[in-house]
């Protein structure tokens, strides 16, 4: 190439644009927009909140997953087996609620949601531990893992309560009164089978 073609080409360059190496991020629709519309509702809605909220939706996904397993009729699946399954739903909302609090108080509404909800899954885990050794007849493991089911229970439903109404669009409201219905009802069944084995307090 002559060297009067490059002059030329690179004189072409300097009047071109120059390209900016930040894409916009193409957002895709989550089951947790909601809480997207809440945080834009209460001040600013940014990519890596964005990001911090598919996190989160990406654990809510593959809970759905599970969840539809053992609902299904007739589904036979082993308690170990459950346990184990519970065992990367709780790693997934763990790092979704480390990464949400790393984003600081603007990101607080998104954050009380997946703590809450990881105190649920945690709390669910620990029951359905409990039901593994009341099936072994394993008196003493049963009521050990009773207590912490029932401590991380009480747990979730302190940090769903209210979710509703500190909330302050329709969407985020749905989410946080579903949330604080499930964790109170998860609260109350541990509790029921705590008293049912008569464990000591």
């Amino acid at each position: 190439m002559s060297r009067s073609l490059l002059l030329a080409l690179l004189g072409l360059g300097l009047l071109l644009p120059v390209s900016s190496d930040a894409k916009e991020l193409k957002r895709k629709a989550l089951q947790l927009d909601g809480l997207g519309e809440e945080l834009a509702a209460q001040g600013e809605y940014t990519d890596d909140m964005y990001k911090g909220l598919k996190k989160a939706d990406a654990c809510l996904k593959a809970d759905s997953h599970w969840e539809r397993e053992q609902s299904r009729p007739g589904s036979n699946i082993p308690i170990n087996q459950i346990y184990e399954t519970l065992a990367s739903a709780v790693v997934c909302w763990q790092g979704a609620e480390k990464k949400a609090q790393k984003l600081g108080d603007d990101f607080a509404p998104v954050t009380r949601w997946v703590s809450a909800r990881t105190r649920y899954i945690e709390s669910y885990r620990s029951f359905v531990w409990s039901l593994d050794a009341k099936m072994s007849g394993d008196r003493a493991q049963v009521c050990r893992r009773l207590t912490t089911a029932k401590e991380q229970a009480e747990a979730a439903t302190a940090a769903a309560a209210d979710l509703a109404t500190t909330y302050t669009t329709p969407s985020a409201q749905a989410l946080g009164a579903q949330l604080d219905s499930e964790a109170r009802g998860l609260r109350q069944i541990v509790g029921d089978e705590f008293l049912n084995q008569k464990c000591s307090p």
